[in-house]
């Protein structure tokens, strides 16, 4: 590996470790860019996937297994519009759920990448319906690479990698570097799943107008000039925070951070960040 591509590796490493508590969408949008820019994609997206009761919003969607997406972030405008993702909707009630997507779940518990050439040749890929009727024509994307990072048996967190029609296919040597990247962001993908209330002590997933409130209770706001920053009543805002300390089960502020450093730190302690040496 050159040293233009380690230094690369540990900017995304210190991005993803160093932000203040209501930057997490900030530092996911710099986070992916950076994941293109090393694997010289055209878009980097993150989805989070969970195992259990998936609940009954539009924003869920049942795999397999148990398994469901529960949020879906992506920054590039072609691929998250409405209109494309009504088409994508559609063509998996007609076609069934993409092998790729299938393989990935089923080995769902460690960090782990995957090609799309584990599941389809290059020949294959070109006339199978989600690069012929999908990715190809409606999102200019000619390969896709899962990479994901697993924070629990049922807790997985994705990164989906494109690269361009046109461009050269993923090779093995992208999947490691896709792989030291993902493994080396633990408290990114920590903060994701924990501010959605998806990680324990939280017994149940947040609002989005929760988790905004839960970002700011990890400041030294008062609720008060929390109350300004969302443009929502101080009782309102109260309400809110009440709600999330129940749902963390803690008593205020000072239990709400305990709780969040001690899961960063405790899913830390049995990680090590990724050697860059091969």
């Amino acid at each position: 590996m050159d040293s233009a591509t380690s230094e690369q590796l540990h900017h995304l490493w210190s991005t993803a470790s160093d932000f203040s508590p209501v930057e997490s969408t900030e530092v996911l949008r710099e986070f992916t860019s950076g994941v293109c820019d090393l694997l010289q994609a055209c878009n980097c997206s993150w989805l989070c996937a969970v195992r259990g009761q998936a609940p009954a919003d539009a924003h869920s969607m049942t795999l397999f297994d148990g398994w469901w997406f529960h949020d879906l972030i992506n920054f590039d405008p072609k691929q998250s519009s409405q209109e494309n993702t009504a088409i994508f909707l559609a063509l998996t009630r007609q076609y069934g759920h993409a092998p790729t997507s299938l393989n990935a779940v089923k080995q769902a518990g460690k960090t782990r990448v995957h090609l799309r050439r584990d599941v389809h040749s290059d020949e294959e890929w070109t006339d199978f319906w989600l690069y012929r009727e999908f990715l190809a024509p409606l999102c200019e994307v000619g390969d896709r690479m899962l990479a994901v990072f697993s924070l629990a048996p049922d807790r997985d967190s994705y990164l989906i990698i494109d690269r361009p029609v046109g461009a050269p296919y993923f090779d093995e040597a992208d999947r490691r570097l896709a792989y030291l990247a993902t493994a080396g962001a633990r408290p990114l993908h920590h903060r994701l799943f924990f501010e959605r209330g998806l990680l324990p002590p939280a017994t149940k997933q947040l609002s989005p107008r929760e988790r905004q409130i839960f970002s700011y209770l990890l400041t030294d706001l008062s609720e008060k000039e929390i109350a300004e920053k969302v443009s929502l009543s101080v009782h309102t805002v109260h309400q809110y925070t009440s709600s999330i300390y129940r749902t963390f089960r803690v008593r205020g502020r000072i239990g709400l951070l305990a709780s969040y450093l001690q899961g960063n730190r405790s899913g830390a302690a049995g990680a090590v960040r990724p050697s860059i040496t091969i």
